[in-house]
């Protein structure tokens, strides 16, 4: 069996050779304020919705399983509302508008919750949600939907070689305890 040594020099070395943390950046979503007849359009589609009423804590009404928390059913049916929205064609630069406007007449809006919605639930499903539809944001960045992302450094050409240095010595290692 194998001795075991302190190596913390080595760990500190290596965690001195990884760049530097970046703050993450909340992505803002600019928009234009959604008429009235696109934001019903959408409450029309959205009251189909399981979640709509508001109970959230008995189950899924499809699958039977519950949300752990009010949070995740928020986030599920925001999804559902942002899906929505590209289904009933609302213009791309109004759908962060038109779903806080539609999500605040549902049953499990919440007022202290408004911020975090606003800031980081819908940005982060109209992302996702238009990136799985198009593969990438069409026509690459957009004036009316800006999202601001983080701009890291690459990693030094030493925190890379020791990576992968380290990479493969363990698998030298796996191949050597396979024989």
């Amino acid at each position: 069996m194998p001795e075991i040594t302190n190596q913390q020099s080595l760990i500190n070395d290596f965690v001195r050779l990884m760049p530097p943390r970046a703050v993450p950046v909340a992505k803002v979503v600019s928009t234009e304020i959604a008429s009235a007849d696109v934001v019903e359009k959408l409450l029309q589609a959205a009251q189909e919705e399981p979640l709509w009423d508001g109970v959230w804590d008995y189950g899924n009404k499809i699958l039977g399983k519950p949300y752990p928390s009010q949070s995740e059913a928020d986030f599920a049916l925001l999804g559902a509302i942002v899906r929505r929205a590209h289904s009933v064609c609302v213009p791309e630069n109004m759908v962060a508008d038109a779903v806080i406007r539609v999500f605040e007449q549902s049953g499990l809006y919440r007022v202290e919750k408004r911020h975090r919605v606003l800031t980081q639930d819908i940005p982060n499903l109209i992302t996702s949600h238009f990136i799985s539809a198009y593969g990438t944001h069409r026509g690459g960045r957009q004036a009316h939907l800006r999202l601001a992302s983080i701009k890291l450094p690459p990693p030094s050409k030493t925190y890379l070689h020791l990576v992968n240095c380290s990479l493969l010595s363990r698998r030298m290692r796996n191949v050597k305890s396979s024989d």
